[in-house]
């Protein structure tokens, strides 16, 4: 089920990207693989500590710790995405309004 999820995304970020002016396909590519980097960290730092979490279940100050890891982890990778996403890419709507595009952000 999970590679399913994983296809799907992947072939709407391709489908994403491809939609997108040849100028600015390489942008909107870096900020997609930037930010599957980032969620994929935080995921793999909650991971971890789900695994520890099961050998200390009857420390709670190690449960407290686990916690805010995750909590930090979380936090973390929201704001570098938002940071991420105001510094190379804007969202903007199209004329018709029905569909978000991503554009590079004018150096003017």
């Amino acid at each position: 089920m999970a590679d399913f999820a994983i296809d799907r995304i992947a072939n709407s970020a391709v489908q994403l990207v491809q939609l997108q002016p040849l100028q600015h396909q390489n942008e909107v590519a870096n900020a997609w693989i930037l930010g599957t980097t980032i969620i994929v960290d935080a995921v793999k730092v909650c991971l971890d500590e789900l695994d520890m979490i099961e050998a200390s279940m009857h420390d709670f100050i190690r449960l407290e710790y686990s916690w805010s890891t995750v909590q930090s982890s979380v936090e973390a990778a929201i704001a570098a995405l938002r940071a991420s996403s105001t510094s190379w890419l804007w969202i903007r709507r199209r004329p018709s309004g029905r569909s978000c595009i991503l554009t590079a952000p004018s150096t003017t």
